[in-house]
């Protein structure tokens, strides 16, 4: 199998650069094989059901918002390999922050953070954007008056056990639940999390019930339990970090074979590790990471973290019970996302 590893470059002027390495999964981040320019993108998502021809689907977090397919052609004895855009559409809204795919894999879904609204993307056979669909717009605030004065979809979570699409709305301290259905976002639940959680993202257990959310603002990670598709109930939290001070957590990651969930946390800028082999989570690790951890990917024996204030991605080994060691770095301009991926 060959293994890439994407970077999404996104610095404060809103220029940005998706670059494509080689991943050896050695330690060391393998040399540009290609790259292109998009303005501010700040997520990546791999599709790879065309080996010999991987997407990347690429969020361009701008005021108007817009999502890319990127096709990268490895690279032949003939010549190098190529990154193009090889398809664009309009997500409906402002800023998108996160996006996936629909469990039907025929439509896309983007978390528009920027104006509160969720939009519907259209995918071809081959997984490329078409058109825009379908677009609603959420309601609600929070306490948190500078942040939550009004919705901010945040995060996009399939789930093919029941093929809903849930959104995370930072905004307004709540889980909005749709189906896709005849082209359009059908709403299927809306639930409310504590007030001033700022929940960014959620994440289910596969092959059952639990689930757990990250809130930005609160700093705390919460354990959850789906009653019915798209309804949570609240069964505790605690702190992302033992480390004192405010906490704007990140990103997450489940491997659910070691029974793990990761956490960043852009407050002390560390890793935790959590066991939640019982459930009700218990903090195994601390360790510290580069700086302003927005985002880290998962690949074999490795945590990629892409320090976005110290242009850097930390590469931190894991060890056979999946617990991060101290990293190596190497320079990487505003790395927003780090999705590493096989084809």
């Amino acid at each position: 199998m060959t293994a890439w590893l994407a970077v999404a470059s996104a610095p404060s002027d809103g220029e940005g650069t998706v670059t494509v390495h080689a991943w050896e999964g050695d330690g060391t981040l393998g040399d540009v094989v290609a790259s292109v320019r998009l303005p501010s993108p700040t997520w990546l998502s791999w599709d790879v059901r065309e080996p010999s021809r991987p997407l990347l689907q690429v969020a361009c977090e701008v005021d108007d918002g817009a999502v890319a397919t990127l096709a990268l052609t490895p690279a032949s004895e003939e010549g190098t390999a190529t990154l193009d855009v090889v398809g664009r559409c309009p997500t409906g809204g402002a800023g998108p922050a996160h996006l996936a795919v629909a469990p039907d894999g025929r439509h896309l879904v983007a978390a528009n953070y920027g104006d509160g609204s969720v939009g519907l993307v259209g995918l071809d056979g081959t997984g490329v954007v078409e058109a825009l669909l379908d677009v609603v717009h959420h309601e609600g605030s929070g306490p948190v008056v500078d942040r939550q004065s009004s919705p901010h979809p945040h995060q996009v979570v399939p789930d093919a056990a029941t093929g809903v699409v849930t959104v995370v709305d930072l905004g307004a301290d709540a889980l909005a639940t749709y189906r896709v259905d005849g082209g359009r976002l059908a709403p299927v639940a809306r639930c409310a999390l504590p007030p001033g959680t700022g929940p960014r993202q959620l994440v289910r257990v596969p092959g059952g019930d639990e689930a757990y959310v990250v809130g930005e603002l609160s700093g705390a990670l919460l354990h959850l339990r789906e009653t019915s598709p798209g309804q949570f109930e609240v069964l505790g939290d605690l702190p992302c970090s033992a480390s004192v001070g405010d906490n704007p957590v990140a990103h997450t990651h489940l491997d659910p074979s070691r029974h793990l969930l990761y956490v960043s946390n852009r407050g002390p800028d560390t890793l935790t590790v959590f066991d939640i082999a019982s459930g009700l989570p218990r903090r195994l690790a601390e360790v510290a990471t580069s700086a302003h951890p927005r985002h880290f990917g998962v690949a074999p024996g490795w945590l990629l973290v892409g320090g976005m204030e110290a242009d850097e991605v930390a590469l931190h080994p894991l060890d056979a019970d999946g617990l991060p060691g101290a990293a190596r770095t190497v320079p990487a301009k505003a790395p927003a996302c780090v999705a590493p991926a096989e084809a």
